[in-house]
């Protein structure tokens, strides 16, 4: 097993720029050095070691540009839309652009 603060890891965070992502950040980035965030916009503050890519997660080609040769993903990303009787709900992102970006990461050996 490889060990978390191997920095040749490639772990793909998405939602980085949202509330829960907010938070979690500052305790990700010193376990995964090279940490790369994912978010339609750009994450406030980013900390030494984070790179960004922006993707829009219901956009299966930006997903799967964002996760390419990812080890792992860490997916918190999704979209706060009209609920029933007008109230807001966080609903989940394109499954079809996360299956996608999950079969264009994986190795050719693992599929």
């Amino acid at each position: 097993m490889a060990d978390a603060k191997d920095a040749s890891r490639r772990i793909v965070f998405t939602g980085a720029a949202g509330g829960i992502g907010t938070m979690i950040r500052p305790l990700l980035a010193p376990l995964y050095p090279g940490l790369v965030l994912s978010d339609r916009v750009t994450p406030r503050n980013l900390l030494p070691g984070e790179t960004f890519v922006a993707a829009d997660l219901t956009k299966p080609d930006e997903v799967a540009a964002a996760v390419k040769g990812a080890d792992s993903v860490i997916h918190l990303g999704g979209y706060l839309g009209r609920g029933t009787h007008g109230t807001r709900s966080c609903r989940p992102t394109s499954s079809a652009a996360t299956t996608s970006s999950r079969r264009r990461a994986r190795p050719a050996s693992s599929a």
